[in-house]
């Protein structure tokens, strides 16, 4: 690496897609119980959580929405094993998935770059880390007071339903949404750009 190298890091420089600083102020927590959630586990979800998952929601009577990404292997499979499931709802590699965001009372998601897309909507989350480079985003997370860091999935449901009722409590789910947005507003992108216009002008 270079002596003059400078490295930006952390929430403040997080690039983003614009269309979640755009819809950042379109969030509404509802004052009601947990009646949407959706579940992502990123574009391939290797460990194959959604499957290990969605059964658990399956059973209960809220609406439950699933994305699978791009190389998501088993489509049709898990599309099949859950369609007598009246209430689960498959999206394939969404377009625009802030929209799909703003409409959930709460996901269940990985702890990677979606991370700071939640958190920059403030939509109430619980991370489940799907490799060992997401724990500690997970845990920095849930300890500033964005989402709860379920941790690395050991199959206790009965530990993850005390999760879910927990934010069943609007309080705790409009406090979480208040914090995501500060810790990531979205200005990400704006930050970088100022600091290669300033090191450009610098080197001129």
């Amino acid at each position: 690496m270079k002596k003059d190298t400078r490295i930006f890091l952390g929430p403040d420089y997080m690039v983003l897609r614009d269309e979640f600083f755009q819809e950042r102020n379109k969030t509404k927590i509802s004052t009601k119980s947990i009646n949407e959630i959706l579940l992502t586990f990123g574009g391939s979800d290797d460990i194959n959580l959604t499957n290990k998952i969605l059964p658990f929601f399956a059973k209960k009577s809220i609406k439950v929405n699933v994305i699978l990404g791009p190389s998501y292997q088993d489509v049709e499979k898990i599309q099949k094993k859950f369609q007598k499931f009246n209430n689960v709802n498959f999206h394939i590699n969404p377009e625009k998935i802030s929209s799909l965001f703003l409409k959930q009372d709460l996901i269940i998601s990985a702890s990677g770059i979606t991370t700071y897309e939640l958190a920059c909507l403030g939509i109430p989350t619980i991370f489940i880390p799907t490799n060992n480079e997401q724990i500690p985003t997970s845990k920095e997370m849930s300890k500033q007071g964005f989402g709860i860091n379920y941790g690395v999935w050991d199959n206790d449901f009965e530990r993850l339903d005390l999760i879910f009722s927990k934010l069943n409590e609007y309080d705790i789910r409009e406090k979480m949404s208040k914090i995501g947005k500060k810790i990531v507003d979205g200005k990400g992108a704006f930050r970088v750009t100022e600091q290669l216009i300033a090191r450009n002008d610098a080197i001129l």
